[in-house]
């Protein structure tokens, strides 16, 4: 893959190698995009926890009867 930055972002990416002690521009660049695959994912992970949350308030189903029934799931 080979992707053409804009002069002003290569810049960024010099400078940030510069400061931060990365050895190459690919490990700066596989780093950055490896946090931001993450915070991506994270984001995906936190939206899907408040949907599951919204659901289980539209139930009418308490913390309580959740971990009551953790409890029972995990001590069998």
């Amino acid at each position: 893959m080979v992707i053409k930055l804009s002069p002003e972002v290569e810049r960024e990416v010099s400078d940030t190698i510069k400061d931060f002690g990365y050895k190459t521009e690919r490990e700066f660049i596989e780093d950055a995009l490896r946090r931001r695959i993450l915070e991506l994912k994270k984001i995906e992970f936190l939206s899907n926890v408040k949907k599951i949350k919204e659901a289980i308030e539209k139930k009418g189903i308490t913390e309580e009867e959740i971990l009551e029934d953790f409890n029972k799931f995990t001590h069998k």
